[in-house]
């Protein structure tokens, strides 16, 4: 299973949206934020897999954050360092949130990628 992480701030307002500051995690990136994607969909399994789930992609896992809970729709709010996460927002203390989105993974069979490079896939 691989995982991505959406990121959003809260703007007074605007609410809750994915623009962030140019020195902090992207709107989609790595659990630590480093990694940045510009979109979901340019996250790719590593060499040697594909998607076990070509019908469903994405979910929301909503046990991620343990031991502190998800809202109901997987996030989880912390300040305005991404630090001392909450399962739900503080109006106080609440500056960011993020959910981790997975999907299944499967190894590629090396008879699979001869046979695609062959073009008798």
């Amino acid at each position: 299973m691989v995982s991505v992480f959406e990121n959003q701030r809260w703007w007074l307002g605007f609410g809750w949206i994915p623009r962030l500051g140019s020195n902090e995690r992207a709107k989609w990136s790595d659990e630590q934020g480093k990694r940045r994607y510009a979109s979901i969909r340019d996250f790719m399994p590593e060499d040697g897999y594909e998607w076990a789930d070509e019908g469903s992609g994405w979910e929301v896992d909503r046990r991620w954050a343990l031991p502190v809970c998800t809202d109901e729709d997987g996030w989880v709010y912390s300040d305005n360092f991404w630090r001392r996460p909450a399962s739900a927002p503080s109006a106080m203390s609440s500056y960011t949130r993020r959910r981790r989105w997975v999907r299944r993974v499967r190894p590629v069979h090396r008879s699979d990628i001869t046979r695609a490079a062959s073009g008798t896939l």
